[in-house]
């Protein structure tokens, strides 16, 4: 089966401390966005592998992945917004993959036998998503910051990536979401306001996006303490 991946890596890093792109930050020794790669380069498939980044790293991106071998991987120019840019990599990736995944190049803890339930999730419901249940009671509040309800906590997820769509609905999605200037936060959203039902496969915790100085610490905290290095 061939698979298309599209690794969203466009961020600008504003909560980093440090004075550079989040992705090509080494954590023990290797850069945030090859171990993010690797995860994938494990599963069996035929693998097209995209990197959506800002055009201000592009070139870094194909420099780290010489260095590593990585050439076969496509690195192209993101939009203004994050669904711009998976957007620009819907239009670039192969009409012959059956399943497109999207992944957020920031979470580089992502399972290999997760991947393979979300991209199954995708084939049999058309749309899934990785989610782990949420911890904690959540609130819903107005803009005033006053809480107006508060859902039931077995019935609320935090949605993590990848999220895994075949083809067609990866693209048709996209097509609405630019023809519309949908303000979304991921890609599952773009498939629900098209309608279409989003499967949620349970992940695990530790698929964590790193966005803060706090997250790199418990990056390599993982590293050092889990099995899936």
């Amino acid at each position: 089966m061939k698979i298309g991946i599209i690794i969203a890596a466009g961020g600008n890093s504003s909560r980093i401390s440090l004075a550079k792109n989040k992705l090509l930050i080494d954590i023990h020794n290797i850069p945030v966005i090859i171990r993010t790669i690797r995860q994938f380069l494990q599963l069996p498939y035929d693998l097209e592998i995209m990197v959506v980044s800002h055009s201000d790293y592009i070139l870094e991106f194909k420099n780290v992945f010489k260095k590593y071998g990585l050439e076969h991987i496509s690195v192209i120019s993101g939009g203004k917004t994050r669904r711009e840019s998976v957007s620009n990599g819907i239009k670039r990736i192969s009409k012959e993959n059956e399943v497109v995944i999207i992944h957020d190049g920031a979470r580089p803890f992502v399972r290999g036998d997760d991947i393979v339930k979300c991209i199954n999730g995708a084939i049999k419901f058309g749309s899934a998503c990785l989610g782990v249940k949420s911890k904690d009671t959540m609130k819903i509040v107005n803009k005033q910051q006053v809480i107006i309800n508060t859902p039931k906590r077995e019935m609320v997820y935090q949605i993590q990536t990848p999220q895994c769509f075949l083809y067609k609905i990866a693209k048709e999605i996209h097509e609405l979401g630019n023809k519309e200037n949908s303000d979304v936060t991921d890609d599952a959203m773009l498939a629900e306001l098209a309608g279409y039902p989003v499967k949620i496969i349970n992940g695990h915790y530790d698929n964590i996006k790193i966005t803060t100085d706090e997250d790199l610490l418990y990056a390599s905290w993982l590293l050092s303490n889990r099995d899936n290095t």
